[in-house]
């Protein structure tokens, strides 16, 4: 939390890895800010079908992706209605509302995180298979969405290509 604590972070990181490693050396290190007041964890995700075009894949993410199965699917463009009933269609809503103890979530910036990736999707659909963003952190009302970790697999023929 504080430069000492961070330094000697990166000091025992860099100590670890020159150990541990085979060649015994490392390219860098990667520093972020640490988000502490997620309300939710989201996953947005895109698959591209040659044939149809981009779906997105849309639902609670993080380490809990796998086993809840709690996704929507829908089609872009989207208006912020549809965002929004994308959204609903998932437990993210209830988070989004507040849940227990914790603070009710960012839905508009949710909503234009949805709208921006569907657009993404069609802009470059021939050239993307798959986009993966998981998690989303969904931070409280007014403090936006921050990206956790994102995977963007390219087609492995570009679609321009093929024709």
């Amino acid at each position: 939390s504080n430069a000492a604590e961070l330094r000697d972070a990166y000091d025992a990181v860099v100590d670890n890895a020159t150990r541990f490693t085979a060649e015994g050396s490392l390219d860098g290190v990667l520093v972020q800010q640490m988000i502490s007041d997620a309300v939710a964890e989201a996953i947005v995700g895109v698959i591209v079908d040659p044939g149809f075009g981009p779906a997105i894949v849309f639902g609670l993410g993080g380490t809990f992706v796998e086993l809840l199965k709690d996704r929507a699917l829908g089609i872009p463009p989207f208006t912020e209605e549809e965002a929004k009933e994308l959204i609903a269609q998932t437990r993210v809503s209830r988070l989004l509302r507040g849940f227990r103890d914790r603070p009710p979530g960012d839905e508009q910036a949710l909503v234009r995180t949805l709208i921006q990736v569907g657009r993404f999707a069609l802009d470059w659909q021939d050239r993307i298979h798959t986009v993966d963003i998981n998690p989303l952190l969904v931070r409280p009302q007014g403090k936006g969405v921050i990206v956790a970790d994102a995977l963007i697999e390219a087609s492995p023929i570009s679609r321009e290509e093929e024709r």
